[in-house]
């Protein structure tokens, strides 16, 4: 029997396991009841010094030291009491009482005693005898008594458990290993034996038997049973399986003696080869065949017996042995071959399949004598020739009706002839001509095609066009335009000029117009369909760039005005339909634009407005639109934005990235724009309306300073329809004499006489009655309508003049004011001299009122014209002086004679002492310069004394009087205006 092996480990680590908790569960005991036994020692020391009554102790401080070593000695005779000792606060031992004699003196046990306020435990050590000692501080003293307790009595107890503990733990595994011992012995016999039996079942011994008590429950006899019935049943099914695989191989056997004789006893030859062609396989007709034996035969080569190798055979079939293996299950492949044998050739049929067998293809042929075959061909051919007789007998008798026919055939060629040259002429036409032409079928099949048509789609030969139609991987008209012409050709029978768009074999687009008819025979049953496609790309190509020349600028590529216009009524269609939907137009014009085309050239000025194009297109986003409308003026069309606010947001982005520097051919260009804003309301109907109203508030912004954007408003319309209707009024007013000339009287301050007067403009409109030069004098400067307004000022003054000279007698200078249009205008010196010819008024009696803005524009050409009315003998004043640029320069540049202080520095002369300092200044200049000074605008007596206190010479202002006409202003002069003013 074998060595028990199943339990040992099991129980050696159960051993090992149980003995470190038997040490384990020792230790914690041991050390569980050492600290109970300390805790009970403590508590008894305590309980010792409450005994004590609090009385006696309090009395101790006063009592002799026999009365407290009798005291003591009277408590340590409890039991477990070693000593009791009294100490003062210096450590001194008043009394002292001992249960028995220490190994160590009482000074000793005080050594590290620290007085306190509660009881404290501490260990002495004393070699094998500890002592536990509690000083118990004493009420109302600085003493300490010191109770000693011996720990010897927890040792010995501690010593006992520990040697009780080891005996019952060697008691306890002592047990242990013999019911172990046991229970392996018990248990590892049986399965020994169970073993033992396994081993000889796989041995194939049947007979081995377990001695298993079939009366036992236990678990390895059940085991054991069940192991021997389970190999009694594997007996009985292996017998019962050798009997089934024998009778299988007898019947195999008899199968496999059929199958030989079926094989041997065929008419037809059966080989077998590899792959290589060798003959691994041959029946008996085959041997016959060949005339040879079986060792004749075999493993030779099917090539040593037919004109080919199995390699070619199974080419001329087309196929390989490995496809021949998988469609093992057809009908095989056969051919006609010859066979050689003895240096003759005989004719076979051989018949070619395929099989597999352990991974290996194998081919099986089957040859078949064919010699009676040929034989009986032969033979049928000889009785042809028989009947060829007959029928070449026959053949005479009908040649008679083959000539009555003849005639008939003569002509049929003929007019196959015709045909066939007409169709030649067709199809010479057809194959080139430049258009392309095709033919379809009654079902819309595409069946002929010219080249002209497969080069127009990128095809080399009408053949690959139509196969590509056929296959379905092109199509020549899309879809919905096919289904159309058929629908069209249906109803008309022909269609012209259809144009539809298509795509050429490597996808580009082709524009083509297409011309097709229905072909029908003489019952008016469709034939074919027949057409012609022409290639019109080029054309729609032009007309698309005409069409976008046509609506885009060509300097910018910007949609233009037109463009503009069609995508802005869009726009209000869309608000018509939907209030939601917003829409506005930004117009915007470059600020000083003509000053940079003037300076850089014109060359620079495009380059900036295709800058200007890219800023506009790169701050609105892609469904929103940009154009120009030509020169430098731009429009925004802002579409489906939430609230004006976004509008706003867009034209200040404008702004900051307009007025960013560019570098343009080397130069830094610096510019700034205008933009007028207006959001479609209900009011717009149209975009004309739209478009002016953002060009009134574009100029309403470069108006209020430029660089800057200006939302449109009522009260813009309505001065803009004002200033047009005063436009208008003031041409019809020009022919109709409405305009009419006021005179305000400057006069010396000295004398109180007027000296000159100021020729006034003023409009008796015949509806608004009379109209004040601030209302129309811009509109005039705008239009242009200023110079023929000036010049009629200016030739009414001069009569005037001429006129009081005439019938007065009287010479009085007349200042009249010239607009910056009249000033630039060439001829303005030739029309001065013409209308003082004409008048006969000197030119020393007329004045020229010029403003300090008017010289600015052009310093030199203003230094020019002034020369030259000085020479003239007109004098020449400086209006509105201290307004403009007030360089005092210019006044030793410009000939001028006269220095008029503007009317603004006068008015604040009574409030202000910086403008009294201005004045007074300006006076003084003046009068060192040898310029006479006037005074405007003088309103009150204490401007006057003011200006009387500064020597101004002249002074004007409704304090003397206001502008008046001709006829009233006749009657003040020469009379002192200073006592009127009084």
């Amino acid at each position: 029997m074998n060595k028990p092996r199943l339990f040992t480990r099991i129980f050696l680590l159960l051993l090992i396991g149980m003995g470190i908790w038997v040490i384990v569960l020792s230790s914690y005991t041991l050390w569980r009841e050492k600290n109970r036994q300390i805790i009970s020692l403590q508590e008894k020391g305590l309980l010792l010094a409450q005994s004590m009554a609090l009385d006696k102790l309090q009395r101790l401080e006063s009592a002799d030291q026999k009365y407290l070593n009798e005291l003591l000695a009277k408590y340590v005779s409890l039991r477990g009491i070693d000593y009791l000792l009294l100490i003062d606060g210096t450590n001194s031992i008043r009394a002292q009482a001992f249960s028995s004699a220490l190994p160590f003196p009482a000074q000793w046990l005080i050594r590290n005693v620290t007085h306190g306020t509660s009881s404290t435990y501490s260990v002495i050590d004393g070699g094998e005898n500890d002592i536990l000692q509690l000083a118990w501080p004493l009420p109302s003293s600085t003493g300490t008594l010191l109770i000693g307790m011996s720990m010897m009595p927890i040792h010995d107890f501690l010593t006992r458990s520990l040697s009780h503990i080891q005996a019952l733990s060697l008691i306890f595994f002592a047990i242990l290993g013999a019911a172990g011992y046991y229970l392996s012995r018990s248990v590892t016999a049986p399965i020994s034996e169970l073993i033992e039996f396994s081993h000889r079942v796989a041995n194939h011994d049947f007979t081995a038997k377990l001695n298993a008590d079939p009366t036992s429950q236990d678990e390895i006899s059940v085991l054991s049973r069940v192991a021997f019935r389970t190999v009694c049943e594997v007996k009985n099914h292996i017998v019962m399986l050798e009997k089934k695989l024998s009778a299988a191989t007898q019947e195999n056997e008899q199968s496999l003696q059929q199958l030989y004789t079926i094989v041997h006893s065929m008419p037809d030859a059966l080989i077998v080869c590899a792959q290589d062609g060798t003959i691994l396989r041959a029946n008996k007709t085959c041997l016959r065949l060949f005339s040879l034996s079986a060792e004749g035969v075999l493993l030779k080569n099917i090539s040593d017996f037919l004109d080919s190798s199995l390699e070619e055979l199974l080419t001329s079939f087309g196929t390989t042995l490995s496809e021949l293996v998988q469609h093992s299950d057809e009908y095989p492949k056969t051919a006609e071959l010859t066979l050689r044998q003895d240096g003759l050739s005989i004719p076979i049929s051989l018949s070619m399949n395929a099989v597999m067998r352990k991974d290996e293809n194998y081919c099986i042929l089957i040859l078949r004598d064919i010699s009676d075959c040929k034989l009986m061909e032969t033979q049928l051919r000889e009785i042809g020739q028989k009947l060829e007789l007959r029928v070449a007998d026959r053949t005479e008798r009908l040649e008679h009706v083959i000539a009555q026919l003849r005639a008939e055939m003569e002509e049929r060629k003929r007019v196959e002839q015709a045909l066939r040259a007409a169709e030649a002429d067709y199809r010479s036409i057809f194959e080139n001509t430049i258009e392309g032409i095709f033919r379809m079928s009654d079902d819309g099949h595409f069946t002929d095609a010219n080249p002209a048509l497969a080069k127009m789609f990128g095809f080399e030969q009408p053949r690959e066009i139509l196969d590509a139609l056929r296959s379905g991987n092109f199509t020549l008209i899309p879809p919905v335009d096919f289904d159309r012409v058929l629908q069209h050709l249906s109803q008309h029978d022909e269609l012209h000029n259809y144009e539809l768009r298509s795509h050429k074999k490597d996808g580009t687009s082709v524009w083509l117009s297409l011309n097709a008819r229905r072909v029908l025979d003489k019952d008016r049953q469709l034939l074919h369909l027949e057409g012609s496609l022409d290639d019109i790309t080029k054309r729609i190509k032009s007309e698309e760039e005409l069409r976008h020349r046509a609506f885009h600028d060509p300097l910018t590529a910007l949609p233009n005005r037109d463009f503009f216009q069609s995508h802005l009524q869009k726009a209000l269609n869309r608000f018509q339909r939907n209030r939601e939907y917003k829409s506005a137009v930004l117009y915007l014009d470059l600020d000083r634009f003509k000053l940079i085309n003037d300076s850089l050239g014109h060359s620079t000025g495009d380059q900036l407005l295709r800058h200007t194009s890219s800023i506009l297109q790169n701050c609105v986003r892609n469904m929103d639109t940009v154009a120009r409308f030509g020169g430098d003026e731009f429009a925004v069309l802002l579409e489906g934005f939430h609230a004006p606010r976004e509008c706003i947001t867009v034209a200040k982005r404008i702004l900051k990235e307009i007025e960013k520097p560019v570098v343009i051919d080397g130069c830094e260009v610096f510019t700034s724009a205008s933009i007028g804003i207006v959001i479609v309301t209900d009011e717009y109907c149209s975009p004309d309306a739209v478009l002016r109203d953002a060009d009134t508030a574009m100029y309403r912004a470069k108006e209020m300073g430029r660089s800057r954007f200006k939302v449109f408003n009522q009260k813009m319309h309505d001065q803009a329809m004002r200033q047009l209707m005063l436009e208008t009024d003031i041409r019809h007013s020009l022919s109709a004499g409405n305009f009419e000339l006021y005179y305000q009287p400057i006069l010396a301050l000295s004398t109180g006489k007027p000296v000159a007067l100021e020729a006034l403009i003023r409009w008796n409109h015949p509806d608004m009655g009379l109209v004040l030069p601030s209302e129309f004098i811009s509109i005039a400067e705008e239009t242009g309508l200023i110079l023929p307004l000036g010049e009629w000022v200016m030739r009414e003054a001069c009569s005037q003049v001429a006129a009081w000279r005439k019938e007065f007698n009287l010479s009085i200078p007349v200042s009249i004011n010239l607009s910056a249009r009249q000033f630039l205008k060439p001829s303005l010196v030739h029309d001065v001299r013409n209308i003082l010819e004409e008048t006969g008024t000197p030119p020393s009696l007329v004045t020229f009122e010029i403003t300090e803005s008017v010289l600015m524009k052009n310093t030199s050409a203003a230094t020019e014209m002034l020369n030259l009315f000085k020479k003239m003998g007109i004098t020449i004043s400086m209006d509105d002086f201290g307004t403009g640029y007030s360089s005092f320069t210019y006044l030793t540049s410009f000939p001028i004679d006269i220095l008029k202080i503007d009317q603004r520095f006068i008015a604040r002369l009574e409030h202000e002492k910086h403008c009294r300092s201005i004045v007074k200044t300006l006076i003084g200049l003046a009068q060192n310069l040898g310029l006479l000074v006037v005074a405007e605008g003088v309103a009150t007596p204490e401007q006057a004394q003011i200006l009387a206190s500064f020597d101004c010479p002249y002074a004007q202002g409704f304090l003397y009087s206001r502008p008046l006409p001709a006829q009233q202003i006749e009657t003040l002069i020469g009379q002192p205006l200073l006592a009127r003013a009084e």
